[in-house]
């Protein structure tokens, strides 16, 4: 088998494969997971789970936040607000918050890349027990990993196909020109025509 059509079939496959990591993990990409944790009896005792959106455009996170016994107060922050919080237990502001619950739905578009918390604390009437919390959670967006390494994939099978060919173009022009075949020069006689 000749090297370039060698390249050609392993730069066609390098762009298939570019294709389907932009499309169906860069564009059509989510992350999906479910995570428990204990808060300690006591007051200033909390839970904080986080999701780090760092490669993620037009981010959508949802999900819910689900306790095993009692209320609790539930905060989603960015990390600056998370900051705040782990400081006194009150972030201020934050991108959305329910107070005295057994459980929270939560959906909302993540504002820009970056580290967001999902954080749970005992409400005040259940401070003096253990509560498990869970959580689980959908990520859906842009994956900016996927999209970078399917256009590395494209750009090196585009690049490896423009080479067979131009391998190709210059195996086609080093061969012998093809050898003319004598053409036998045929007339025709007409019978009206008078003989010399």
């Amino acid at each position: 088998m000749k090297t370039h059509k060698i390249l050609a079939v392993v730069g066609y496959l390098l762009i298939m494969f570019g294709i389907g990591a932009i499309v169906w993990q860069g564009f059509l990409s989510e992350s999906t997971g479910t995570q428990s944790m204990t808060i300690p009896a006591g007051e200033g005792y909390y839970a904080a789970f986080y999701t780090k959106s760092s490669m993620w455009m037009n981010a959508h996170f949802e999900g819910t936040v689900s306790v095993d016994t009692g209320q609790v107060d539930m905060y989603f922050l960015t990390e600056e607000q998370y900051a705040a919080y782990s400081y006194d237990l009150n972030p201020g502001t934050s991108l959305w918050q329910n107070g005295g619950t057994t459980q929270g739905k939560f959906s909302l578009d993540l504002p820009e890349m970056g580290r967001y918390y999902v954080t749970v604390d005992h409400s005040r009437t259940t401070q003096t027990i253990a509560q498990t919390v869970t959580l689980t959670y959908k990520i859906s967006g842009i994956n900016l990993l996927y999209v970078i390494i399917g256009a590395i994939l494209l750009a090196i099978g585009g690049a490896l196909s423009y080479l067979a060919v131009r391998m190709r173009k210059k195996d086609a022009g080093s061969l012998p020109a093809p050898v003319a075949e004598p053409v036998a020069e045929v007339k025709m006689f007409d019978s009206k025509q008078k003989l010399q």
